[in-house]
């Protein structure tokens, strides 16, 4: 193991270094092992690049649902998610792992359209890690609430959240995109097939249509029905513009 762990080094970390703890890790599976009484017959190593602290975790498989378990309960819970991660990009460090990763980050990063979470806008709080805050039995007793009382606060926290996510909603919104149709109009669609057909630009028309309106999904959405096939689609109001019957 401890030839694996210099060889490891020096093939992933040669000449990688970061300015604090984990805040890149190279992450590699080793094994098979000779089964353990828990079944387990790999290792999980994590090696912070700052510091070259090594952490291993024994599992059963090398497997991604394996690796995205015990990579969030046991390593990010503890030390939080790496800016960086270094991986010799093999089949369990693929797309549905980093899918897996970045669905936490992004949910607990703030936005600058909110101003806040996705997290804190759908539980009125921040998600809180073991390595968040560290206190006392009585730091923690001081801060409990009644239930009315923090069913009060939580209400008026969100509704302030809620209020700051409308304002800067609604500050981002671009003129052109206010909705002007109503039911019973005629429009035509954006042939989005013009930006990627490789047919001749000639043979193909830039808007089609007409469609008729028959409901107002949203401030942004419309429901349409094709008026030679009665199929109903939802169009976004930026592919559409009025149709004008040409008079005879």
């Amino acid at each position: 193991m401890k030839r694996y762990t210099e060889i490891f080094c020096a093939l992933v970390l040669d000449n990688t270094s970061s300015d604090f703890p984990f805040l890149r890790a190279a992450l590699d599976f080793f094994g098979p092992l000779p089964v353990s009484l828990n079944q387990n017959k790999y290792v999980l190593v994590v090696i912070d690049c700052f510091t070259r602290y090594v952490v291993i975790y024994p599992v059963q498989s090398t497997t991604q649902d394996e690796l995205v378990k015990v990579f969030f309960n046991r390593f990010v819970l503890r030390h939080g998610v790496p800016k960086e991660i270094l991986t010799d990009g093999g089949p369990p460090f693929n797309s549905i792992f980093f899918t897996q990763l970045t669905k936490f980050v992004y949910n607990n990063t703030t936005h600058e359209s909110t101003g806040n979470t996705p997290f804190y806008l759908v539980h009125g709080r921040l998600a809180k890690f073991p390595l968040t805050k560290t206190e006392t039995v009585q730091q923690y007793n001081d801060r409990l609430l009644p239930e009315e009382t923090y069913a009060t606060e939580l209400q008026q926290r969100l509704n302030l959240a809620f209020d700051v996510v409308d304002n800067n909603t609604k500050s981002v919104e671009h003129p052109s995109m206010k909705n002007s149709y109503q039911v019973d109009d005629k429009v035509l669609i954006f042939n989005r097939s013009l930006s990627s057909s490789r047919s001749p630009r000639k043979l193909l028309f830039d808007w089609l249509g007409p469609f008729l309106v028959t409901s107002l999904k949203s401030k942004s959405t419309i429901d349409l029905k094709d008026v030679s096939s009665n199929k109903i689609s939802n169009v976004h109001i930026s592919r559409l513009k009025k149709y004008h019957q040409e008079q005879n």
